[in-house]
């Protein structure tokens, strides 16, 4: 019994290395190519693992990120995925779910940043940090629509947290629709760590 439990947990990690051969780091890499693996070298991701919150006038959000190992169909990556909680106007537009669950078949993790910028300030952010910045993006359930999400590491007095900016590609909205097409805080908000 020992012997086939040891066999059922390394086949498929061998299976694993056998597929992803090549290892390549996330910054820089580009477009993905088939069987690679883009691992977080320099645990760039690990940095921005936490809890967000922003109150403000007319909106509160509450993120959580967390770093998993995502296999997706053609190459795998290191990724920093999330779910977050919106309310506006005291009215719970979206609630954060109990677990995460690696894309791209998930429910709850609506939020998924891979893309490592260079150590720089971003245009979104110019009292950030000189630190790499990530791309990625959010997603929200209710329209059935997404938005780019881009985050920066900032310290605001002696509170750290990152700054925020979300917002739409022309892509996001459709032919006919006059308002945002999303039910999420489209704008540029910095949100203190509380975890």
């Amino acid at each position: 019994m020992k012997k086939i439990f040891l066999i059922l947990l390394f086949v498929p990690l061998f299976t694993i290395a056998q597929v992803y051969q090549t290892i390549k780091p996330m910054e820089g890499s580009g477009m993905p190519e088939y069987h690679v693996y883009y691992k977080d070298m320099n645990n760039v991701l690990n940095g921005f693992e936490g809890v967000y919150e922003y109150t403000g006038p007319g909106f509160y959000f509450k993120m959580e990120l967390k770093k998993i190992f995502s296999n997706l169909d053609y190459f795998c990556e290191d990724v920093l995925v999330g779910k977050y909680q919106y309310i506006k106007d005291g009215v719970d537009i979206n609630y954060m779910g109990d677990s995460f669950i690696a894309l791209p078949n998930d429910t709850t993790s609506k939020i998924s940043l891979s893309w490592i910028h260079p150590a720089q300030q971003p245009l979104f952010c110019p009292q950030c940090l000189s630190e790499k910045w990530l791309d990625g993006g959010i997603f929200d359930p209710v329209t059935d629509k997404g938005a780019v999400l881009r985050i920066a590491k900032r310290t605001v007095g002696s509170q750290q947290g990152v700054q925020v900016w979300l917002h739409l590609e022309v892509t996001g909205i459709e032919a006919g629709e006059t308002e945002v097409p999303i039910q999420l805080p489209i704008s540029n908000f910095f949100m203190a760590k509380i975890q």
